[in-house]
C-alpha cells in the first residue's frame, strides 16, 4: 500500500460514495490510482526509465532556456548598438546646428563691432 503524507478534504458525490462503500473499495486507493493515471505514473513499469526520461527533458529545457536567453541578449546588444548610433547622430545633428549658429553669431558680432 502507498504511504500517504498529506491530509485534505474532498467533496464527493454521496451516491457514488455509497456505491464505493457497498463494493468494499477504499476511497483513498481510488484517489491515489486516479492521480497516478492523471500524472501518467500508473504506466511507469520501470522507475529508472522514467527518471532518465525526466532528466533528459530537464536538460533539454535548460539548453533551450540558455539558447533563448543568449538570443535575447544578442537582440538587446543589437538594440543598444542602434540606440547608441542614433544618439551619436542626434548629437552630431545638434552640434552642427549649434556650430552654425555660433559662427553666425560671431560674424554678426564682428559686423556690429566694426
Amino acid at each position: 500500500m502507498t504511504e500517504f503524507n498529506k491530509c485534505t478534504c474532498v467533496k464527493v458525490n454521496k451516491d457514488k460514495m455509497d456505491l464505493i462503500k457497498a463494493k468494499g473499495l477504499n476511497l483513498q486507493d481510488l484517489l491515489d490510482k486516479a492521480m497516478d493515471a492523471e500524472l501518467n505514473l500508473s504506466n511507469v513499469s520501470d522507475v529508472q526509465q522514467k527518471m532518465d526520461y525526466l532528466s533528459l527533458k530537464i536538460e533539454k529545457l535548460k539548453k533551450e532556456r540558455d539558447a533563448s536567453i543568449k538570443d535575447c541578449e544578442k537582440k538587446i546588444d543589437i538594440l543598444m548598438k542602434n540606440l547608441l548610433e542614433s544618439k551619436e547622430k542626434e548629437e552630431l545633428y545638434y552640434n552642427k546646428q549649434i556650430h552654425f549658429l555660433e559662427l553666425e553669431l560671431e560674424y554678426l558680432q564682428k559686423q556690429y563691432d566694426e
